[in-house]
């Protein structure tokens, strides 16, 4: 994200136009069939109902909230479930995926479902995705001849999974090489699916000429109105959209901790609206 020069500081006293009209703000099939999906292994089997003094409270299975949402229609739940959401740790980031997606995806009634990790594969086959070997070769990695040469990002497992299951390297499907990967540290993701996603929202960034911080332009945001959509967090639309939500830790995306207590929602940071005032 740094180098793609997506993380910028928060200026609100600065005017910038990141609009560059040469670049296609749209969706890169990569980044749709394969690299953000990759983020199913993070699915978790139960959803943690929490109260609101932050203990848990019950458990949902995660496939058996399959077209039903009625249990949601229960005084409380969604605010509890909503509390889940900021208190339950994810899962890892690895080959693992939970039950609910890979064998009970969809189930509805039925003690069977879909495969979702099938569907991932067959989508990359539907999209007419690259091999990962075009595609790591594009990343900027050596184009692989040879199953040794997955290496350089591979665990010595990952490579011999890939050579009983593969015939040639050219076959090895953009999800699942992307998927075998080693971590890159501080990241959810390997050095191919990391170069799809940075030059994705690349694109959403430079390509869209409606951006939130470009500046100057007759739709533009004034300075007092950027500077209040900067206040605006998950926190903060937790407190005013929740139904008796009360208290929530700053960053909802990290778990609460002596670092990150939960405070009282008086406490989160608030746009004022009267900078739409006309």
């Amino acid at each position: 994200m740094y180098e793609k020069g997506l993380l910028v500081e928060n200026c609100c006293d600065c005017c910038i136009n990141y609009h560059n009209p040469d670049i296609n703000p749209s969706t890169i099939t990569e980044f749709a069939g394969a690299a953000y999906r990759s983020f199913h292994s993070l699915i978790p089997q139960i959803i943690v109902l929490v109260s609101s003094n932050y203990e848990a409270e019950s458990y949902v299975r995660f496939d058996d909230t399959y077209f039903k949402p009625s249990f949601l229609q229960d005084a409380g739940v969604v605010d509890k479930c909503m509390r889940g959401f900021v208190n339950q740790p994810q899962q890892s980031q690895d080959l693992f995926f939970t039950q609910a997606i890979t064998n009970l995806l969809f189930k509805f009634n039925n003690s069977w479902g879909l495969d979702l990790e099938t569907l991932d594969v067959h989508r990359g086959l539907d999209l007419g995705l690259p091999t990962y070997n075009d595609m790591r070769y594009l990343c900027g990695l050596q184009r692989a001849t040879q199953f040794s040469d997955f290496r350089d990002v591979m665990s010595e497992e990952a490579v011999q999974k890939l050579e009983l299951n593969y015939i040639s390297v050219e076959d090895v499907h953009l999800f699942v090489g992307g998927m075998l990967e080693d971590l890159i540290p501080g990241t959810l993701v390997g050095p191919t699916f990391q170069c799809i996603i940075g030059e994705q929202f690349y694109h959403y960034m430079r390509g869209d000429r409606f951006y939130y911080k470009n500046c100057g332009l007759p739709w533009s945001f004034t300075h007092n109105q950027l500077n209040e959509v900067y206040k605006m967090s998950v926190a903060w639309m937790y407190c005013v959209t929740g139904d008796d939500i009360q208290t929530i830790q700053h960053e909802t995306f990290q778990k609460p901790s002596e670092q990150n207590p939960i405070v009282p929602c008086s406490q989160i940071l608030s746009p004022n609206f009267d900078a739409w005032k006309e």
